[in-house]
């Protein structure tokens, strides 16, 4: 089975402790993969970081302009496909595999009968704990690709994603779209993906500070929020039970936002913008 990995950097990489950390990170996965392919959208050079990974014979490097998530997974997609891969997946920056699941995920593949569409680790912040599950796997309705196997000739045989989401939903889009055309979509709930790109934010409620829930980026609030909207609209029919259940997590996320994040405000702003540009069928990069 050949099987393709691309990792997007998208910020600096400039202090050794930085450098090795990344290093690293690579190592829960590349020897278990035929190449990795880097796309390296900083427009700064990382000399020291890719000095510090050359001994790996498996690697190749690009660099190209940052057009939105959904353009740079796409990319790598597409490139796999010209390789005649089987499988592909792709990383950002400051996501690693516990020791040994990557392997596992492809053990699984290996073996089954019925090859899956796409196939996730579970994916955790590095400071949340794993539960474990008397599963090995179990099928989703949906899923980040974010350190998922995705099965490239059913991407070959797709629609593709759609490039207007620019920013996330996108794979969410095609994990529906594939699992309505009885392509499985599979968790191993055992097998840890995790991520560091967090900030824990805590708020005084009653004169003690409660840890509240992770801190959102305002352009995730933005494209989470619009680019929902547009998801809720094309499958309310096809998969009403999905729309039914991602509403009511938005109605969490949302509340768990206001009463824990001090910049809720702020979050609000972003999230009326996005149900403004939805009304007016904009989609693609936010225009200010």
């Amino acid at each position: 089975m050949k099987i393709i990995a691309g990792l997007i950097i998208n910020k600096k990489i400039l202090s050794q402790e930085a450098i090795e950390t990344h290093a690293k990170d690579i190592e829960t996965y590349i020897s278990h993969v035929d190449k990795l392919v880097i796309l390296n959208t900083t427009g700064h050079k990382l000399k020291e970081f890719f000095q510090a990974i050359i001994r790996h014979k498996n690697i190749e490097y690009s660099e190209c302009e940052d057009f939105g998530q959904e353009n740079n997974y796409s990319l790598i997609y597409d490139h796999a496909l010209r390789l005649e891969a089987d499988y592909a997946m792709v990383l950002e920056q400051g996501f690693f595999y516990e020791e040994g699941a990557f392997l596992e995920m492809k053990r699984y593949l290996i073996e089954a009968k019925e090859k899956p569409s796409v196939l996730t680790p579970m994916p955790l912040y590095t400071c949340l704990d794993k539960k474990a599950s008397d599963l090995t796997v179990r099928p989703i309705k949906g899923c980040r690709l974010t350190g998922a196997l995705l099965n490239l000739q059913y991407y070959k045989e797709s629609e593709g994603f759609v490039r207007e989401y620019y920013q996330t939903t996108f794979d969410y889009d095609y994990c529906i779209t594939e699992r309505l055309k009885n392509h499985q979509i599979l968790l191993m709930p055992n097998l840890v993906l995790r991520n560091r790109n967090f900030t824990v934010i805590e708020r005084r409620v009653f004169g003690i500070f409660k840890k509240s829930s992770f801190d959102w980026d305002l352009l995730d609030v933005y494209y989470e929020t619009r680019n929902r909207l547009y998801l809720w609209k094309k499958f309310e029919t096809l998969d009403p039970e999905y729309v039914r259940l991602d509403k009511k997590l938005f109605k969490k996320e949302k509340r768990e936002m206001r009463l824990g994040d001090p910049n809720y405000q702020d979050k609000l702003v972003m999230m009326m913008q996005a149900k403004e540009d939805f009304a007016q069928g904009k989609m693609g990069k936010i225009q200010y």
